[in-house]
């Protein structure tokens, strides 16, 4: 166990308190049960295939080491907690990790009339520009959800 004195406070007000960090080994273990929202697995790669592993707005992809190509299924309306959304090819898109991370949290949606990119920030590249590629169908009710629960509300 090691000593550390870190300050508490702002500017000249701050007071030192010592604290200890543990320096051995690694940090304990807690064995937890969860219960969690079985999704179908080949639908997602089917979509992520369909689309040859490309965002469904910005077209990009990252490819590995052993030329694998990487994209994430995004559920439109999701899966778990209060909003009970459906695992179907209508209720999901097909995005790169930072499309897929704004679209959870609300910076942007999909305008279900002209199926166009909305955003919180208009600075993004893809403001108001349709959605690149669709191969698919979506169904409308998951985007009107994904409006006005999600977008900017997070």
């Amino acid at each position: 166990v090691e000593a550390v004195d870190i300050y508490v406070g702002e500017g000249l007000d701050a007071q030192p308190e010592t604290i200890t960090q543990e320096t051995a080994g690694p940090p304990q273990r807690q064995e937890v049960r969860i219960s969690r929202v079985i999704r179908d697995s080949a639908l997602s790669r089917f979509l992520k295939s369909l689309y040859g592993y490309h965002c469904q707005i910005c077209r990009f992809t990252f490819t590995f080491s052993n030329r694998r190509r990487y994209a994430e299924s995004h559920h439109i309306r999701p899966l778990g907690g209060t909003h009970k959304g459906i695992d179907s090819e209508t209720n999901m898109m097909v995005l790169c990790p930072n499309h897929h991370a704004m679209m959870d949290f609300g910076a942007i949606a999909i305008e279900p009339d002209q199926m166009t990119v909305i955003g919180v920030d208009r600075a993004i590249p893809e403001y108001q520009k349709p959605l690149q590629l669709s191969r698919h169908p979506i169904d409308r009710q998951f985007l009107e959800y994904h409006l006005e629960v999600i977008f900017g509300k997070i």
